[in-house]
């Protein structure tokens, strides 16, 4: 990434960055990343299920009841005959239009709040066998840095575009990063609302629950973990 190559935003002035900031961005870019393979099989199965798990809703449509079913009409593959036995069910006939049409309206509307899911569990599954990919990066007007990547795993977007992907090459955990991972556990779990110290004196008092969630996707027992 060069200067040459970043817009300025006229209405909000221009960055103008000084080779600190261009090392910067350039070693951020320069960070191989690889899919998380168990929180990938996770979201699989989530999918594959038509399941959701906080913002990862991978929704598929859901097929409202049959009109002819909801109201106990037999399906015989004479078209116009079952019509007219449709519509001579009356206030029946048109409760049970109403009833599908609410339905239908509200599947659509779950498929297209699981829209973003869908397009970042596509572009994980064709990530999943690479050893190893990157990210491209920009700054907005204030030097912020920020991941191009917003319909893909990515560090910096939700919890479980964030939980997909780690480091392809890992470095041992110390207590500083033992410290923070704790924290975001905590967090996760709605302990929030408390100090540093008693987030992780939750995970410690509570670690042997956490690590049987981790593991009932490794026993048979996902629906249970989830």
């Amino acid at each position: 990434l060069s200067a040459e190559l970043l817009k300025p935003m006229e209405h909000k002035g221009s960055l103008q960055p000084s080779p600190i900031m261009m090392d910067y961005i350039n070693r951020l870019q320069r960070v191989p990343y690889k899919v998380n393979s168990f929180i990938y099989n996770i979201l699989e199965y989530i999918d594959t299920n038509n399941l959701k798990l906080g913002k990862f809703i991978p929704h598929k449509y859901q097929k409202p009841m049959d009109l002819a079913q909801a109201i106990g009409v037999v399906r015989t593959g004479d078209y116009q005959k079952e019509g007219e036995e449709l519509r001579s069910k009356g206030d029946a006939f048109k409760a049970a239009k109403k009833e599908w049409s609410i339905q239908h309206a509200r599947q659509l509307a779950l498929v297209e709040k699981g829209r973003r899911s869908k397009q970042v569990f596509r572009a994980l599954t064709d990530l999943h066998d690479k050893q190893e990919f990157y990210y491209p990066h920009m700054w907005d007007f204030r030097g912020r840095a920020y991941c191009l990547c917003k319909t893909s795993p990515e560090p910096q977007g939700m919890d479980y575009q964030k939980a997909v992907v780690c480091f392809a090459e890992p470095q041992p955990i110390d207590n500083r990063t033992k410290f923070w991972l704790s924290s975001e556990i905590a967090n996760n779990a709605v302990v929030d609302k408390v100090s540093f110290g008693e987030r992780i004196k939750w995970v410690e008092d509570n670690i042997e629950y956490i690590s049987l969630v981790a593991t009932m996707f490794e026993t048979g027992k996902e629906q249970e973990a989830i």
